[in-house]
């Protein structure tokens, strides 16, 4: 016995940690001051240039792109080539987009949806759940049931949407002992599959407003997954010109509409 005592002493804090509940730091919050806190992040439009990692089933693809994304689903994608020349620029107008791929000299165009925004950003999400992102928030899904509950293990508020087959569950990790958050991560089941998985991380304070640096988007359904990497961002940009969204008319190029079905996605 007197040679285990030692032994034991040393595992005694290792078991008081595994039992250790983190408390939250205020009050318990209401489910429904969350959500509210998720939908109103005042933010209208970001201008970003990040790093891109794409990748679609065993195929990898790197790029730095710039876009812009505003209410009313207006956004641009531009992705350069390391040299800065211009790979594919992307631009939705709130009902239609075009699409220039630059490398392989053709022209799409079609209506503006997320199916569609996948042909440059390979995951599928609309202009409004971009901003979102950007913003520090998740795109939220339609519900009937809502729950809230703490993590104890992990020192984080636990949100919990449902309706029908659709399912949620976002985790926010507290700012100290304010009721503010930082996003982590955001998932999206439909019967009992992933559909959506969102992890946020390097959260850093722009412009008064604490948003994440680095995101990894995946579908695992489609096989696809992104990670951007912030390296400029900019919050409501004052000199945001409108004709970042104006659709363009190229000339020469080879066009095909798009409608979501029966054609493959822009290279």
């Amino acid at each position: 016995m007197r040679k285990l005592l030692p032994l034991l002493l040393l595992l005694l804090p290792l078991l008081g940690a595994a039992t250790c509940q983190i408390r939250r730091p205020y009050a318990p919050p209401t489910s429904e001051a969350v959500l509210k806190w998720l939908e109103h992040r005042h933010v209208t439009s970001a201008r970003v240039e990040s790093k891109m990692t794409q990748r679609e089933g065993g195929n990898e693809v790197k790029a730095t792109v710039r876009f812009i994304v505003a209410k009313g689903a207006r956004l641009r994608f531009d992705a350069v080539s390391p040299f800065d020349s211009p790979l594919s620029t992307l631009v939705a107008n709130g009902t239609e987009f075009t699409l220039v791929d630059a490398r392989n000299n053709r022209h799409y165009y079609g209506p503006a949806k997320a199916c569609n925004l996948a042909r440059l950003l390979r995951v599928q999400l609309d202009a409004d759940a971009i901003l979102r992102l950007v913003s520090g928030s998740t795109p939220l899904i339609g519900h009937r049931k809502v729950a809230l509950y703490w993590d104890g293990n992990k020192g984080q508020e636990v949100l919990m949407l449902a309706e029908g087959p659709l399912r949620q569950m976002i985790r926010l990790q507290p700012i100290g002992r304010t009721k503010r958050w930082d996003l982590t991560r955001s998932t999206i089941w439909r019967a009992n599959k992933i559909v959506l998985d969102i992890q946020a991380t390097d959260h850093q304070l722009v412009q008064g407003q604490r948003v994440p640096h680095r995101l990894r988007i995946s579908q695992p359904q489609l096989k696809r997954a992104i990670d951007i990497v912030y390296r400029r961002i900019e919050l409501n940009p004052t000199n945001l010109s409108a004709e970042a969204f104006v659709l363009m008319e190229p000339e020469g190029l080879p066009s095909q509409r798009l409608d979501c079905a029966g054609a493959a996605p822009a290279q």
